[in-house]
């Protein structure tokens, strides 16, 4: 790439992990006086705050949900950690890759790519179902599976061989991965639900052919040669003895037989392991040790001893081992029932309470993963890089905050050193109506027959856009594009602009036209669905019932469906915007859909996505949402040529169908002399030229400035290649020099027959 190596570095100007530090805290032994940072604070931020894919986001993020549970109120989850409670009482949820929600929303979007489906045909409750202790049971059950897998290897193998080692290495870790089942009451009460449930499922298979007491009994011989049934007891196993009675001390006479008549014939050998026995004991001393250390951060005491044969204990070991669950084989069926009951109760409220909470940080994360998402090369090259400033809008615009960030901009992008500078922004979340939702009376809903929350979850104010203009005119010295997008809802979403049309996005943005900021200003739009509102209920399962006549039954009513409605997830439009267009600044992204026609030394800056059928080579990776605009709404949208707008039309290319999402248009704010608004490569184009130019005339020397435009300089290479899809000069396009005088130096540039002047201050030094 040469002189500019990278054209696609993008901050984001939000904060995900409050508890992490943001970059006006790394910023706060930097001298008032100064003008600019040093190369160490620069390299500091970047080493905090700068992210190349989704999972170093994730690793050094950690977004986390705090939760603690109260007395009066359950289990409470919160987004920033909460003041006044005790330390040991706070329970710290990160959400990664492994986090159930988080997978589930993944799994939604996977699925919704694949299928080709739109928000209206997609089946989203067969995913949602991922939340259902089942599910999670299902997830034990293969790993069950896995460790007696490694359990039978492990008893194969030579005992001092490599084999051998190998195998108890990967049978720990299995037993290790038993943990984060239990580690917390939430997880316990997850996992004891499932075993419960599928102990309950066979009783109910059984009820189905008729059978209403089920008793599960060991059938054995007396001592007058009578079957008589042996019941479970809630005791620990006990052996048989040869009289039928059970201890815990003697074998049976045929054992103690068999034994002598070992001993006798066969040669002193060494210990033989029990593997099962031995994952039974490690997973046991776990749960002693996940209690323990649960008790002892409130200062108690856990008796291992008095709770070896509780019922919770007794079922997390069950889950993962073959021994027997005691107490809950001996209950019987009624207790049974209402204990799954009361645990699902339990645990739709829990798991409804963490949602409503993590819903805005899990969009965040979504709407990071997206962003990435959109860089899909073959050959990885000039990759897109994400800077968060992890403040809010309203911290980064105190006075001082606001100096600081401008300083780092001054080191970053008004240099010659253009390798940390940032090209785009993303600011999410402005307010798209300051109608807010009318106060609701909860005595009318409930008269008129809504029986749902009234709480739908944590909310957060949206950016007001007068704070975007601010922001917008502090920095628009630095050539930063600034993508935004309006608060995620139902309101911005493809279905809502297909059938209400784009006039509120334009009365919103009215105030950024005509401004010295506009070319820098990017609406995008509309938001994207993860799961509609009306398609987010979760059923977790249904009551259990004991009929009259003893039948036992899952309900099918649906007032007995345990169950929460998400109301809806979504990501903003700005990230995967972003996401695009920094995607196809890299040569090596463009060969990928281009082939042959992309030159390597040349970035993105003048590839215009709209030309051609350059949207239906650069897809972006979201799936379709609805069947497409109507026509009505399209010339609207070609009247206007307004904004960063994505289109959820079905296309062909090469006689292929495209099922993903398109960019329809991709305008500033910035006016266009040919009508509408300005197509936001020029801008793009412009800044980079600016910078070429000041590097290559080390900062804008006159002398130095002439010689790019003789025969063997810049601007003649630029010239000689016109056919690639990212050249820098297109067919048609110029750049010729203007006017100058001592102090400037004006080049007329001409983009597709549209030209301006760019005037550049000489450096007389």
């Amino acid at each position: 790439m040469g002189i500019i190596e990278q054209t696609n570095r993008t901050i984001l100007f939000d904060v995900v992990n409050p508890e992490v530090f943001n970059m006006f805290n790394i910023m706060s032994d930097v001298d008032e006086n100064s003008r600019s940072l040093t190369d160490e604070k620069v390299a500091e931020i970047n080493n905090a705050l700068l992210v190349n894919n989704f999972d170093e986001f994730l690793k050094k993020f950690q977004p986390t949900i705090y939760s603690y549970f109260d007395q009066e109120r359950g289990m409470v989850y919160e987004l920033t950690k909460p003041a006044g409670i005790p330390e040991p009482l706070v329970k710290k949820i990160v959400i990664d890759r492994n986090n159930t929600f988080l997978k589930m929303f993944i799994s939604i979007m996977d699925s919704k790519k694949a299928s080709g489906a739109t928000n209206a045909s997609f089946n989203y409750e067969k995913i949602t179902e991922m939340l259902a202790p089942h599910k999670t049971l299902k997830e034990i059950k293969k790993l069950k599976k896995d460790i007696t897998y490694l359990e039978n290897k492990n008893a194969e193998f030579e005992s001092d061989s490599p084999s051998k080692q190998d195998a108890v290495l990967k049978l720990k870790s299995k037993l290790d991965k038993t943990k984060k089942y239990y580690n917390e009451t939430a997880s316990q009460l997850t996992l004891m639900l499932g075993m419960i449930k599928d102990n309950l499922d066979t009783a109910v298979r059984a009820s189905e052919k008729g059978i209403t007491e089920f008793n599960p009994a060991l059938p054995v011989f007396n001592n007058d040669a009578e079957i008589i049934a042996l019941e479970v007891s809630d005791q620990p196993v006990a052996r048989l003895t040869d009289k039928g009675e059970q201890t815990k001390e003697e074998g049976t006479a045929l054992a103690n037989t068999a034994k002598g008549e070992v001993a006798v014939t066969a040669a002193p050998k060494k210990e033989v392991i029990s593997y099962k026995d031995l994952s039974i004991s490690v997973i046991e001393e776990q749960y002693n040790e996940s209690m323990q250390a649960l008790y002892e951060s409130v200062g108690q005491e856990y008796d291992a001893e008095s709770s070896s044969a509780s019922l919770s204990k007794e079922l997390i070991v069950a889950a993962f081992t073959d021994k027997m669950p005691d107490k809950l084989m001996a209950m019987d069926i009624d207790a049974k029932v209402e204990l799954y009951n009361k645990y699902s109760a339990i645990n739709t409220l829990w798991q409804k309470s963490f949602i409503r909470t993590a819903k805005l940080l899990i969009e965040k994360i979504l709407s990071v993963k997206a962003f990435f998402d959109q860089y899909q090369p073959k050959s990885p090259m000039m990759r897109p890089s994400l800077l968060i400033v992890n403040a809010d809008m309203s911290e980064i615009l105190e006075e001082k905050n606001l100096e600081n960030l401008k300083k780092y901009l001054e080191t970053v992008n008004n240099k010659s050193d253009y390798s940390n500078t940032v090209w785009f922004g993303i600011v999410p979340n402005i307010e798209y109506s300051d109608d807010r939702e009318m106060d609701i009376d909860e005595d009318t809903m409930r008269q008129f027959g809504y029986t749902g929350d009234i709480y739908t979850g944590v909310s957060i104010m949206p950016t007001p856009m007068s704070d975007l203009q601010f922001l917008l005119d502090e920095i628009k010295d630095y050539r930063i594009q600034v993508f935004f997008s309006f608060e995620a809802s139902e309101d911005t979403t493809f279905l809502k602009l297909s059938t209400h049309g784009m006039d509120q996005y334009m009365e919103n943005t009215q105030e950024l036209e005509n401004a010295d900021y506009s070319r820098y200003a990017i609406p995008s739009l509309p938001n994207f669905t993860v799961i509609p509102s009306d398609k987010s209920r979760v059923v977790l399962g249904s009551k259990a019932i004991r009929r009259e006549d003893g039948k036992l039954e899952f309900s099918t009513d649906r007032d007995d469906f345990m169950k929460f409605w998400i109301y809806g997830v979504y990501i903003g439009a700005a990230y995967v915007a972003v996401g695009i267009v920094a995607a196809y600044q890299c040569p090596n992204f463009l060969s990928s859909r281009f082939g042959g026609k992309v030159k390597k030394e040349y970035p993105g800056v003048r590839f215009d996505i709209e030309a051609g059928d350059n949207a239906l080579y650069v897809t972006t990776t979201m799936p379709k949402e609805i069947a497409g605009y109507t026509t009505e709404t399209k010339n609207i949208i070609n009247e206007h040529k307004y904004g960063f707008i994505f289109s959820s039309d079905k296309n062909q290319l090469n006689g292929n169908s495209i099922n993903l999402i398109t960019v329809y248009k991709s305008r500033c704010m910035n006016e266009s002399k040919n009508g509408g608004f300005e197509s936001i490569f020029r801008e793009t184009t412009r800044t980079y030229l600016y910078r070429m130019i000041g590097a290559l005339t080390s900062d804008y020397k006159k002398d130095r400035i002439d010689r790019i435009f003789e025969s063997g300089g810049k601007v003649k290479e630029w010239q000689l290649s016109p056919n690639y899809v990212n050249s820098i000069l297109r067919e048609g396009d110029g750049i010729e020099k203007g006017d100058c005088n001592d102090t400037t130096y004006n080049i007329e540039i001409n983009f597709a027959g549209v030209s301006e002047n760019m005037e550049l201050q000489i450096n007389t030094d």
